[in-house]
C-alpha cells in the first residue's frame, strides 16, 4: 500500500470510539488529522490526548452539527476550507470551534 504520510484526513466522530482510533492510527502514519464531532468538550479532550500520544503530529479539531439536513454540503465546505487554510472555517457561527 502506498504511504499516506503528509496527507490530510477528516475524521467525523473522531473524538471517541472507532473515529478516535482511526485518528490515532493516521497520526502514527504521519497524516495531518482533523477530527470533527458535535461536542466541543470531547473534541478539545481528544485533540489534547492525540497531541500527547504523538507530540510532533499535526492534529486539529472542530465542532460541527451532524444533525443538519445539509450535512453532506457542510462537511464538503468544511473539508474544502481545511485544505485551503489548514484549519476549520466558521460555518455555523459561535458553535464552530477549532482546536490545535
Amino acid at each position: 500500500m502506498p504511504s499516506i504520510s503528509g496527507q490530510s484526513i477528516l475524521v467525523l466522530g473522531g473524538s471517541s470510539g472507532i473515529g478516535a482510533a482511526v485518528a490515532k492510527l493516521a497520526l502514527e502514519q504521519g497524516v495531518h488529522v482533523f477530527i470533527a464531532s458535535s461536542n466541543s468538550t470531547k473534541v478539545a479532550k481528544a485533540v489534547e490526548a492525540l497531541q500527547n500520544a504523538a507530540p510532533n503530529a499535526k492534529v486539529s479539531g472542530f465542532t460541527i452539527n451532524l444533525d443538519t439536513p445539509r450535512i453532506e454540503e457542510e462537511v464538503f465546505l468544511q473539508y474544502s476550507c481545511i485544505l485551503r487554510t489548514n484549519h476549520g472555517c466558521d460555518l455555523q457561527g459561535p458553535r464552530q470551534t477549532s482546536y490545535s
